[in-house]
């Protein structure tokens, strides 16, 4: 398209071709507007072409736990005067643990977003004050990619406060990664929470999805999602359908979680299993209902 463009990213932090170079190549193909990706070693770079913002780049490189900075193909920051956009912003960094490598590490993922201008992290007040221009959420977004956890003090719109709007929609994305409920679905639905115009979270380990409703841009849910170490791409958006919704439309009806199956030994009736009846009890009926065909 006539927005299409270059970029050129610095990537610091890829060792070797087996895992490193296509982990980069995979995040930032995720990025919703890139066309075509080239990852060099050798050069300790990205080209990319496409229409995507730096900023989702950036967060989508610093998501696989490299460091990204611009190198050609955005705004030049050596050039970018303070501009009358230009504010202070606070946010709240879960997970620091040291000033050796954790604080130095948030300060250099948020230096890397375009239009930041100076960035102030503290340990001792678990916190972070940038002043810039760049969206809280690309902020969020780049914290989140060095494995902490950020939410907004101040300096943004009030999310609390914040009604649906004429542009929330309903975006699925698929999520692979998660292997458990004890700490994978959370961090993802925190990283979600965290996106400046995120309405609703709903993640499931079961579908590997998560459903966000809201008005915050595609590339910016992916980017927190890929924070956290897990991969997502969209499945749907304003079209699609939540699982409760789909079962509903074919007539069935959705119940809490029932008691566990009776052992295949015993006689289940179909009414039995109808009363209370899951997807997986749905198998388990179909299955036991062609092994009595099958006698």
């Amino acid at each position: 398209s006539s927005s299409s463009r270059e970029v050129t990213l610095r990537v610091e932090g890829m060792m070797c071709t087996k895992s490193c170079t296509p982990r980069v190549d995979a995040a930032l193909r995720s990025v919703v507007g890139v066309e075509d990706v080239s990852v060099s070693l050798a050069s300790k770079s990205a080209v990319i072409r496409g229409s995507a913002s730096v900023e989702s780049l950036i967060a989508a490189v610093n998501g696989t736990g490299k460091v990204a900075t611009l190198l050609s193909g955005g705004p030049s920051v050596a050039m970018a005067a303070p501009s009358s956009s230009s504010r202070e912003v606070t946010l709240r960094v879960e997970g620091m643990m040291c000033t050796k490598s954790c604080t130095p590490r948030v300060d250099a993922a948020l230096r890397s977003v375009a239009g930041v201008e100076d960035v102030s992290v503290s340990l001792a007040s678990k916190s972070a004050v940038i002043r810039g221009s760049a969206s809280v959420e690309s902020l969020i977004a780049a914290v989140n990619g060095t494995g902490k956890v950020a939410t907004l003090l101040s300096g943004g719109p009030s999310v609390a406060m914040a009604a649906p709007s004429s542009s929330s929609r309903e975006v699925t994305l698929r999520v692979e990664g998660m292997m458990c409920t004890k700490s994978c679905t959370p961090r993802v639905d925190a990283a979600l929470r965290s996106v400046a115009g995120v309405e609703d979270v709903s993640v499931s380990l079961a579908s590997k999805s998560a459903v966000v409703r809201g008005s915050a841009s595609v590339e910016s849910l992916i980017a927190a999602v890929n924070g956290t170490g897990k991969v997502a791409r969209v499945l749907d958006l304003a079209s699609h359908k939540p699982a409760s919704a789909m079962f509903e439309s074919a007539g069935a009806v959705i119940s809490p979680p029932s008691p566990p199956l009776p052992r295949q030994t015993e006689t289940v009736s179909y009414t039995h299993l109808r009363a209370h009846e899951t997807p997986e009890h749905l198998v388990c009926r179909l299955l036991l209902e062609k092994k009595k065909k099958n006698i």
